[in-house]
């Protein structure tokens, strides 16, 4: 397998300020618009690409067909669409034009604006494309000067990716969207910019006995790390003054599928099965890093597991996290979790991307609400667990009596 040149502490600094499920194109041109924005993540699926377009000419004297313009909406020049397709929208003609494929959306959705390639388009293209502008222009101030280089310039402010995939189908067409995109772009490609990698690979609490619903460690590891040999083997990540090969602009972003409400926290088991796949799988040779994320009231109920792996591995970080439509934390909590990995002298490698309640009260509120709530749950997950046992036993023991 090719290796990447890196630095061990090459992944960006865990302080990010995340712009959380971007799934629509006004969402991801605010959080590229906004400054105060340094990282942005995207959850990935596959569906329906929805692209709206303004009717331009009619094709014929009935009104069957009209002709319409999608440069710069789908890349294909003109194309013929029904005039059944057509709606009104704020006083303009639009139609709705979709395709299957992968698409940014929050499962359930199967809908969406932002199609991989949008957003590829959106965020390096167009971004690379405004940094190159910016650097070629004769302004000769020195404030100017000064601006341009490492993504800091007034031309642009380049933000780190998220790519959160929720199907394994979604991953080779994505990859290879993004592949393209940084093959076409690469002279103008941030190197400071890092796209991260990320799904749920491993059960965890509160998903350990349900249907799995993670994603399948082994394909997600096996495409990621083809994508990842395909980058090293380009000619385009050659560095033409070394001869060396370029590091990688990706890193792993790995986790496990947990439910908030489980009353367990992270085990030994769960750290050292992430181990064994980081180990023989050699993920940390062939990416910029590997960050962890880990929910963070499921951390808080023993985040000493994590001790040995930050330890041992220094091109690991830990981002914490509350999912969607989870309650906020209080801050009662996010100081616990700070103060442990304070007291290791690893706090600098630990990132928050969490709903923090806004006051003591609420934060109290919330915690203690999902603690009444999770009592009965886990009572259920436990009983429906043993119950599922029993019946297996039970059917063991009848097939063996009718094979005897």
């Amino acid at each position: 397998m090719s290796r990447f040149l890196l630095p061990a502490d090459f992944l960006p600094n865990p302080k990010q300020s995340w712009a959380h499920s971007v799934c629509s194109k006004k969402e991801l041109k605010d959080a590229l618009e906004d400054s105060n924005i340094t990282a942005i993540e995207t959850d990935i699926v596959m569906g329906k690409d929805l692209i709206m377009m303004p009717i331009v000419s009619k094709q014929n004297e009935d009104d069957t067909t009209r002709k319409i313009d999608t440069t710069g909406a789908a890349g294909n020049g003109k194309v013929l669409v029904p005039v059944d397709t057509y709606s009104k929208n704020g006083g303009h003609d639009e139609t709705v034009h979709s395709h299957a494929g992968p698409i940014m959306a929050h499962p359930p959705n199967t809908e969406s604006d932002l199609s991989s390639k949008r957003f590829f388009q959106m965020s390096i293209a167009d971004r690379s494309n405004s940094n190159t502008n910016s650097n070629t222009d004769k302004v000769t101030k020195k404030s100017d000067r000064q601006g341009r280089g490492r993504g800091r310039g007034r031309g642009r402010q380049y933000k780190h990716l998220k790519l959160d995939f929720k199907e394994p189908n979604a991953i080779d067409p994505v990859l290879d969207d993004l592949y393209h995109m940084l093959e076409l772009h690469a002279h103008e490609f941030d190197k400071d910019m890092t796209i991260f990698l990320n799904a749920d690979i491993l059960p965890g609490p509160g998903k350990r006995y349900r249907p799995r619903t993670h994603m399948d460690s082994k394909i997600f590891i096996r495409k990621c790390l083809q994508f990842l040999n395909k980058e090293a083997n380009c000619k385009k990540n050659i560095d033409m003054t070394s001869g060396n090969p370029a590091r990688s602009c990706c890193a792993f972003s790995l986790g496990w599928q947990v439910d908030c409400r489980s009353l367990k926290g992270y085990t030994n088991e769960d750290i050292d099965a992430m181990r064994n796949l980081m180990i023989e799988n050699e993920l940390l040779e062939c990416s910029r890093g590997i960050v962890l994320a880990v929910n963070a009231r499921v951390l808080g109920k023993d985040p000493s597991v994590f001790d040995s792996i930050l330890k041992d591995f220094p091109q690991i970080q830990l981002l914490v996290w509350t999912g969607n439509g989870e309650p906020p934390i209080s801050l009662r909590l996010k100081s616990s979790i700070e103060k442990h990995f304070q007291s290791l002298g690893c706090l600098e490698k630990v990132g928050f991307d969490c709903q923090i309640a806004t006051s003591f009260i609420s934060g109290a509120f919330y915690d203690a609400a999902v603690t009444l709530i999770a009592l009965p749950w886990n009572a259920r997950q436990y009983f429906w667990h043993h119950f599922r046992g029993a019946i297996h036993i039970q059917k063991s023991r009848i097939n063996h009596r009718r094979d005897a």
